[in-house]
């Protein structure tokens, strides 16, 4: 028989260690993903925030950060691993998320969120995993609302689109049509990349007709993994990001000296930032002003000398000064991504949902797949990330490593830390 439909979500299997609250907003430091020099917040829709269950402040060190115990407290991580059979791939994947810590507003929630749904759309054979990093006052209900509609939306638009396929072939063979989707017709590149295109744009549709849901000047990312027929379907909507681990033989890349054999760092998405020249281009287009928080203040000339990509697809900027979009005739709302879901004032300026798609063939040499927040990538590059995976061979001690990494990074350079999420999957193909 086939598997009847499944969703697995992350709440389930869970250490949960702590609690984040929801508390007012207060203006983000200078390297905030999100900003508006006005503090401008727009209450069109009625919400009412989660009560606050985390009134005491935490405990610092002498340097003003988290203790040890602190940290603990902030980090959601899964109990153990999970296996999957995926074809003829076995899939073993982890996920963890920190909560960052600022210190004007120690009470800030978690704004990442992540899915993991396994026997997706009903497919013994499919899986979809994905990260989701909010921003702005309330980046978090975004995040969550995305986390739990956008895997609908993909469920809904395949199962819509194989059963139709299903009952044609049926049709044509004269038999009648059975509910069984692992018999269904699989899909091909051009239709998954075609549905996760109009699920994002649904999906972002219905966060703005939300009464839950302050999204005027909040979003949240997404950065997506579908497995199907033996492929890994990438979609990504803003600054999180997708590596593969891939086997290369006699690879010269520096690795850690524990890594058994070497893993070549492939993105498999793209930062849509304005350091980007097409995304620049666009939005500018589109009416945006876009420039540094010192070149919108007059303490930096105004010129497009950013930091530029490397052949990574990655901008590593340790001086802060990321370009932003601005409207024409107001200091908001300050993003500094091109691409999101929400965000409906950024809208008129460019910021839009419509994700960029990349199909790949699954081959014996992909070993690691890696979903990340950009609190993961602000200071560790793709190999750095992949050196750290491929030391482990559980994906659960690949998560910490890579969320202890990374804090240890934010606070060698900030005073604040930035919400840490992570997925690991580990992929082994037999021919």
């Amino acid at each position: 028989m086939g598997c009847q439909f499944s969703s697995v979500d992350d709440d389930r299997d869970m250490a949960i260690v702590g609690r984040s609250s929801h508390n007012s907003f207060s203006a983000p430091l200078k390297k905030d993903r999100y900003r508006s020099i006005s503090g401008h917040t727009t209450r069109e829709k009625k919400y009412q925030p989660e009560k606050n269950n985390d009134n005491e402040p935490p405990e610092l060190d002498k340097n003003g950060h988290l203790i040890p115990n602190e940290v603990e407290k902030r980090i959601v991580r899964m109990l153990s691993s999970k296996i999957n059979q995926i074809g003829n791939v076995t899939i073993r994947h982890a996920a963890s998320s920190q909560r960052g810590f600022y210190p004007e507003d120690v009470h800030k929630p978690n704004q990442d969120s992540y899915s993991i749904d396994n026997k997706f759309a009903g497919a013994c054979d499919d899986s979809f995993f994905a990260v989701y990093d909010g921003h702005g006052d309330d980046g978090h209900t975004c995040a969550r609302f995305a986390k739990k509609k956008l895997p609908m939306l993909m469920t809904k638009y395949m199962r819509q689109l194989r059963i139709s396929e299903a009952q044609n072939l049926a049709r044509n063979k004269g038999e009648k049509f059975v509910w069984k989707p692992d018999d269904w017709p699989d899909l091909n590149k051009q239709q998954c990349e075609e549905i996760s295109k109009r699920a994002h744009l649904k999906c972002n549709e219905e966060i703005h007709d939300s009464d839950g849901v302050l999204d005027a000047f909040s979003g949240t990312t997404s950065c997506s993994a579908l497995f199907h027929s033996g492929r890994i379907m990438i979609s990504n909507v803003g600054d999180s990001r997708a590596i593969l681990g891939k086997k290369v033989e006699g690879s010269a890349i520096p690795q850690a000296p524990s890594t058994p054999l070497p893993l070549r760092a492939i993105p498999l998405s793209r930062d849509q930032t304005p350091i980007r020249r097409d995304e620049l281009e666009r939005v500018k287009e589109c009416g945006a002003r876009v420039m540094t928080f010192d070149q919108l203040t007059g303490d930096s000339p105004i010129d497009e000398d950013w930091v530029e990509e490397n052949d990574q697809g990655e901008n590593i900027n340790l001086e802060g000064t990321m370009p932003r979009l601005w409207f024409k005739d107001a200091q908001n709302p300050g993003t500094a991504f091109t691409r999101s879901i929400g965000d409906s004032r950024g809208e008129k300026i460019g910021v839009i949902a419509e994700p960029e798609c990349i199909s790949v063939e699954i081959t014996k040499d992909d070993r690691i797949l890696v979903i990340a927040s950009d609190g993961v990538f602000e200071f560790l590059t793709n190999q750095e990330v992949i050196d750290i995976c491929a030391k482990f061979d559980d994906p659960c001690h690949a998560c910490e490593d890579i969320l202890a990494a990374s804090y240890k990074k934010w606070l060698q350079y900030e005073n604040r830390t930035d919400d840490i999420t992570v997925i690991v999957i580990y992929l082994d193909k037999k021919e």
